[in-house]
């Protein structure tokens, strides 16, 4: 329940949205991710969210998302904050992981990153499927990623070893 970016980091931080979008003046409060990141540079994969009561809120975020002035981006941050949830990298100092298998990179990632209030790793949960979406069922949330530990990244490919499993379904596809 955010918004899909990649963090390309460096000296400073970009946010770029999956369909090419730099979305980086309206989260400030996510601009220097790069700080986190054990390494010169790096590309992560994640999602902006809002949480309320500790779960992410599609409808918080959407009163972020198209913001872009500087003065109502400051007010909206005290109230409605967001965190980089992080589930991927794909390059580190300038080297492509996309071809290693997801439970390596995982690794790296584990590695790589140091959380804080504005970057979280989002939690893996392995051979628990079924529970997973069981809580997730019970707690609102829109569904849950099965992703197969072997696979690779195929950027803006669709795969059967990622699937988007979702507990809400629209009204108006079914």
């Amino acid at each position: 329940d955010g918004i899909r970016a990649l963090a390309i980091c460096s000296d400073a931080t970009r946010l770029i949205t999956r369909n090419g979008r730099d979305v980086t003046v309206a989260y400030p409060e996510l601009a220097k991710l790069n700080d986190r990141v054990v390494a010169l540079d790096a590309i992560l994969d994640g999602e902006i969210v809002a949480f309320e009561e500790g779960v992410p809120s599609f409808q918080k975020l959407q009163q972020r998302m198209h913001l872009r002035d500087g003065r109502q981006i400051e007010q909206k941050m005290e109230t409605i904050p967001v965190v980089y949830m992080v589930f991927d990298v794909l390059f580190v100092d300038r080297t492509d992981l996309t071809g290693q298998r997801l439970d390596e990179r995982r690794r790296i990632l584990e590695e790589l990153i140091v959380p804080s209030e504005q970057i979280q790793l989002s939690p893996v949960t392995m051979e628990a499927g079924v529970a997973l979406y069981d809580a997730a069922a019970k707690t609102g949330l829109e569904g849950v990623m099965a992703k197969r530990a072997s696979s690779t990244y195929a950027p803006g490919a669709r795969s059967r070893d990622w699937l988007k499993v979702k507990v809400k379904f629209d009204a108006d596809v079914i």
